[in-house]
């Protein structure tokens, strides 16, 4: 049995910089995945500003991830509250500054 048939609520974390590049291409290609092997997958994706994920924003939502919004730097207030909403068994973060915390 793989482990996403075991683990079926995930919530992914991503610090945004802006562009579309290789990490962003994966939190896309992980939470479709993910989605199509059965797990209910939500994002939280903290900005800059909320103009500059639109793209991210719209790929998550083409391929049917659940997509939060939040504008500044990843910090615990909002994960906490995703984490409250979704109730996920694994939580994955892409740290843009690996020293957030």
């Amino acid at each position: 049995m793989s482990a996403v048939h075991q683990v079926h609520r995930l919530l992914l974390v991503h610090e945004y910089r802006g562009g579309f590049g290789g990490a962003e291409r994966y939190l896309v290609t992980l939470a479709g995945g993910l989605l199509a092997d059965g797990a209910d997958v939500a994002v939280l994706v903290f900005v800059r500003e909320r103009d500059g994920a639109a793209l991210l924003a719209d790929r998550l939502g083409d391929v049917g991830v659940r997509v939060t919004v939040v504008v500044g730097r990843g910090r615990p207030v909002p994960v906490r509250r995703a984490i409250r909403e979704h109730r996920p068994q694994l939580l994955h973060w892409t740290f843009g500054d690996p020293h957030a915390f």
